[in-house]
């Protein structure tokens, strides 16, 4: 009789757990993601805002700090022939950095650069004149 009970607990219990589940996860995704999969109007309409206002205000990571700033407060290195150069508009993969000399000797040393670029770029003293100079 006691077998008999425990299985009809556990099969009472496993639906109420489903239920649970299933009704818990919209509420844990993200508005606008996941809450309403007939596809209605208002959704379609939030993911939109949702990526164009992400797109107007692109956000980079600085490879010393770990700071996350706009795209035009930092400076956008490259790997060409393997050595880093600053190119802002240069196609392939970039690494960026605050404007501080700080920032850019922390990812020297820290071998951030090879890390971000995928590659191993040999990092030219001389570019640290890009942050000491007035008009940077």
């Amino acid at each position: 009789m006691t077998r008999h009970l425990r299985a009809s607990r556990s099969r009472r219990t496993v639906p109420a757990l489903r239920e649970y589940t299933v009704m818990a996860a919209p509420s844990l995704a993200p508005f606008g993601v996941g809450t309403d999969r007939s596809g209605s109007v208002a959704t379609r309409v939030n993911r939109a805002a949702s990526s164009a206002t992400s797109q107007a205000k692109s956000r980079r990571t600085c490879a010393g700090c770990g700071r996350k700033a706009p795209q035009a407060e930092l400076i956008r290195f490259v790997a060409h022939e393997a050595s880093l150069t600053p190119a802002a508009g240069a196609p392939g993969r970039g690494v960026y950095t605050c404007r501080r000399l700080a920032c850019f000797e922390r990812a020297r040393a820290r071998a951030a650069f090879n890390r971000v670029l995928r590659q191993t770029v040999r990092v030219d003293p001389a570019l640290a004149r890009l942050y000491t100079d007035a008009d940077g």
